[in-house]
Order: C-alpha cells, then structure tokens, then sequence
C-alpha cells in the first residue's frame, strides 16, 4: 500500500480525516499516520551511516581519518542537496517549514566564521571556509524525509549501532582485536589504564533503548530478556570500559524520565515493582561504582587535571577569551587540522579542544546567536517527543519517550549534550531532530484525528493542532 502523503503545515491529517478515524466516509479499515512495517534496509542504512561518521570502515581498512570523514560529508552532502530538491519539486518542503532550522543554524554558523575570519582573525577564504565541510551530515535530515523513514527505522537502526559499539567495546577489553586502540583514551582511573569509547551518543541511546524495551507492553517476554541482557551488558561497559560518569548520570536521570513518562508507573502493581527495583538499585548502584564514589572526596577533585574536572574548567577559560575578544559573536569554524595558523589548531595542540565544553561549546563558537539556536533545536527535541508520547497509545508511546528521556538526561549532567554544532556529533544531531520533525507531524495528526472522535480516549487531552 502506498504511504499516505506527510501531513501539511496546518495540522491537516495525511489522510482524509473521515478515513483516517473510521467515520462515515471510511471506505475500509481505519489508516494509520505512517507504516507499521519495518524495512530492514533502512533500519541498516542508519545504521551504517553511523559506522561511517565513527570512521570504523577507516579504521579497519587503515584509511586516513580525515580523507574518509571528508568523503563522508561530501557524498552525504551530495545526497542530502539532492533530497532537497525532490523535497521542493514535490512541495513537501515548503508544507514543513520546521524541517528548515537545521539550515539556519548552518546559516548562522558560516555568517559567524564570515565575520570572524575577515574583521578579528583575518585570513583568506580558502584557509577557513573549506572547513565547513564538516557540517555537511546535517544534510541527512532531508534524506530520511527523502526516504520516508519511519520512527522506528531511526530508533532501531540507532540501537543497532550503539549494540554493535558495545559488543565491540567487549572485543577490546579481552583485547582480541588490537585496531580498535584507535579509540582508546586516558583513563581517570591512572595514566597505565586506558578507557574506550566507540559511537558514544548511539552506544548510550542503545542503553536506554534498551531499558526503554522492558517498559514497552507490546514487546514478547523473550525481547524483554534478551532486552535485560543488553542492558546489563551496556551498563557493565559503561562502568568498567567507557568510563563516562556524564554518560552514566545521563543514562540513570534518562531511565527516570521514562518511569515518570509511563503512565503505567502509577497503577497499583507495576507501582510497587518498579518502586521495589528502584530502592533496590539505589542501594547496589553505589558498590559498583564505588572507585567513583571515592573520588568526590579528594581533596583535589576539581584541581586535579587528571580526573578531567580541572581540564574542562581550563577549556572554559580559554575559549571564554575568544568569546570576549569577538563581543559575543564568537570565532566561527576554522581548519582543525593544524596546517592553518588559527584558534582552532592552536587550541588543539595545547590540548584544548572545544568538545569537552558540550552545549557551552556552541556559544563559544558561534556566539549568543548560534548558541540560542543550538539550545532551541535541543528543546524542540525534548518538547515534541515527549509532548507526542503523552498523546499516544501506550504500546508506541516508548519511543518518543525514549528520544526525550535521552535528551534530558543529557541535559542534566554538568557539561550538556550539544548535538547541532560540534563536528563530533552533528550527524547524531540530523537523526534525532528528524524524529523530533517526525513527532510533531505526528502529534498534530493525533490532535486532528482525535479531536473528531467525541468520547474516544486521550481526545479530551488532544495536542493543539498550531504549534
């Protein structure tokens, strides 16, 4: 059956409103906003879309980082401005404005470096504007619209990934495949121990993914095991090999979002179950973690640059300056690489890289301007998938719970997760805002369809059709 056209700006359904909810004008069973099927070659294109912007393919085959990141970006980039103008020629585009931010914050960021490369750190274009090469992945946003990509292909194509970083991450620790050093880095636990981290943001989606399937009424029992082994193993590494007390934090105040979100967290028996589990890890949570309990009462907790609590406060201060020097424009995009004299390769061979400042980060570089954008995309992830899990029924309302959950997590950790800006995870950025895009063009179906149902459950509590 072929998919129902995307609905409009104005909140009209995909479908005729009659047909969509079974009222008169139905001509057969109700439709539904978009696919149930899972096509498993999409749920395998996320998925390697992902080993590629880990370079994992370049790693195994000895390629040169940046040659395969830059070939990367420009075959994404090719796609993605192809997608567009099918987007535009169909009408879809201009039918969803919102899907535009992305580009405008791009926008903004190539304004700043202009003004910053030519009025406070002069230099020739080609020593500045190449580099932008790097934001290129958003580009994949208007691929998946392309492509008509549901929510679930995204979300399991995501885990998919993030379960592979991990059995990867196991195949390190026992040390049964030496390329993978690639990725390890210094540990905090002493200079001989190293730590690893493959497809940081997708391996900790897949943990919460993972916790998010036990919730799931809809899933078998035997997913739920092989869910709860998962996550097991997911949590395990993050302990003993990623190492990451943000990701971890994230990850515990993400599972909390969920439980608050499920609204069967407040009836009578999966109350008390649930309540039970969670006193139960509040007590063995801190025995295994206990090396990390030890270290918030040293004395040089936040002097000591070995716990990386110092580098990050040095890392502020240095990129605070540029902020200052520039009036709150910030010093934009430059060549990383080192063979152009600039604020980004000079940082970078002092060891002082703008990615440990997170969402910071974004103000630095790109200003209050750039900065306020990256925070509003951020918010419209976290507004639209949860406002569109209180609307939906309870077997599919986990799965923008999980892409809002993992969003505030992040947002409560000291250094917040910022996926629009920083080269690193800009690709991650274009996936979850897709959803986000997905959600709100979910949520105003929903609203529609349910406001013409007089009586039917959850209409009374209808999101608004204007958004």
């Amino acid at each position: 059956m072929p998919l129902p056209p995307l609905p409009p700006a104005d909140g009209t359904p995909a479908v005729p409103l009659a047909t969509a909810v079974g009222g008169p004008a139905a001509a057969g069973p109700p439709r539904r906003f978009d696919r149930e099927r899972v096509t498993l070659w999409r749920v395998a294109l996320v998925a390697g879309m992902a080993f590629l912007y880990a370079e994992l393919i370049a790693v195994i085959i000895g390629m040169d980082d940046i040659l395969f990141r830059q070939l990367v970006a420009l075959s994404v980039g090719g796609a993605g401005f192809a997608s567009i103008g099918w987007l535009a020629w169909r009408g879809e585009l201009f039918r969803h404005p919102f899907a535009l931010w992305p580009l405008v914050l791009v926008a903004v960021m190539l304004m700043v470096s202009l003004f910053s490369n030519t009025i406070f750190f002069p230099k020739p274009l080609k020593d500045w504007l190449p580099a932008h090469y790097v934001y290129l992945p958003v580009m994949q946003l208007y691929i998946l619209m392309a492509l008509r990509f549901t929510d679930r292909e995204v979300i399991w194509g995501l885990a998919f990934a993030g379960l592979v970083a991990a059995v990867l991450m196991v195949v390190y620790r026992f040390g049964l495949w030496d390329v993978l050093s690639h990725y390890a880095r210094r540990s905090i636990f002493g200079l001989d121990v190293s730590r690893i981290v493959i497809m940081k943001h997708e391996f900790f989606f897949a943990s919460l993914a993972m916790f998010a399937v036990l919730l799931a009424p809809s899933v078998p029992f035997a997913g739920k095991v092989a869910a709860a082994v998962a996550l097991a193993v997911c949590m395990a590494l993050q302990i003993e090999v990623v190492q990451s007390r943000q990701g971890m934090l994230a990850t515990g105040v993400g599972m909390l979002v969920m439980l608050a979100v499920d609204r069967r967290s407040f009836h009578t028996k999966p109350f008390l179950v649930r309540a039970t589990m969670l006193v139960i890890g509040a007590m063995v949570v801190p025995l295994l973690m206990w090396d990390y309990v030890e270290m918030l009462f040293r004395d040089d907790l936040l002097d000591s640059r070995e716990l990386n609590v110092a580098v990050r406060f040095h890392t502020f201060d240095h990129y605070s300056h540029y902020f200052h020097v520039t009036h709150g424009l910030g010093f934009g995009m430059m060549s990383a690489t080192g063979t152009r004299n600039n604020v980004l390769a000079e940082s970078l061979s002092m060891h002082v890289n703008i990615t440990d400042l997170g969402l910071y980060g974004s103000f630095m570089q790109f200003g209050i301007v750039g900065g306020s954008l990256a925070v509003l995309l951020t918010g419209f992830v976290i507004y639209y998938s949860l406002r569109t899990a209180r609307r939906l029924p309870q077997d599919e309302a986990w799965m923008p719970a999980l892409l809002g959950a993992y969003f505030l997590g992040w947002m409560c950790v000291p250094v917040q997760l910022n996926a629009f800006t920083m080269s690193t995870s800009i690709h991650f950025g274009a996936f979850v805002f897709y959803l986000a895009w997905y959600y709100r063009c979910r949520g105003r179906y929903e609203a529609m369809a349910g406001a013409s149902r007089p009586g039917a459950p959850g209409a009374a509590g209808a999101l608004p059709a204007a958004a």
